[in-house]
């Protein structure tokens, strides 16, 4: 990938964070003369300091929430394994529909991401 791509691909992951390698792979080989394997792509993530992180969800919590968060345990201590063993949370062949994002390494807190 020569230099003009390489700004190009910047651009495209700064403008969206949230999209995939492969919708951002298809974003880029739109209107190229040579199309590009998303196993370049991710290489040139990589070298430009990107990586695909979970974003930062939540500030951190104040005493009062953390006494909320622990109180609804307490109330429900009777409550039998039978009450939550439905709850399988694995997949195979799918997304888990978490959200990732594209951002460098110093942006981690950055709200914008």
């Amino acid at each position: 990938m020569n230099e003009r791509g390489v700004r190009r691909l910047s651009r495209i992951v700064r403008s969206q964070r949230s999209q995939t390698l492969a919708q951002i792979t298809k974003q880029l080989n739109q209107g190229a003369s040579r199309t590009i394997s998303k196993r370049t792509v991710q290489r040139s993530f990589h070298r430009m300091g990107f990586g695909n992180r979970r974003p930062t969800g939540v500030p951190l919590l104040k005493v009062l929430h953390r006494a909320a968060c622990l109180a609804w345990p307490r109330e429900d201590r009777e409550w039998t394994l039978e009450y939550w063993s439905e709850e399988s949370p694995f997949r195979l062949l799918q997304s888990d529909g978490r959200l990732r994002i594209w951002r460098e390494a110093h942006e981690a807190m950055d709200p914008a991401c």
